[in-house]
């Protein structure tokens, strides 16, 4: 976990550098948003993998409940 840090921070560290420089804005902001967007982006990514996870669960108590329903 703390490897994956470091790299989430050097990459935001170069492409915020790389962008800034390209741009020609401030280095510091454009490093906290390339840094802020990559948090957004791991964020949505880890809420829709929660969600499949949830919707799968909720399949599987649904067919749980069907299959008992019917071998009564």
């Amino acid at each position: 976990m703390m490897l994956i840090g470091v790299l989430v921070g050097s990459l935001s560290t170069y492409l915020g550098l790389l962008a800034s420089y390209w741009l020609d804005v401030a280095a510091s902001a454009t490093i906290v948003l390339v840094a802020v967007s990559i948090f957004f982006l791991a964020l949505l990514v880890g809420e829709h993998e929660l969600l499949v996870l949830h919707v799968e669960l909720l399949l599987l108590e649904l067919e749980d409940a069907v299959l008992g329903h019917f071998s009564l």
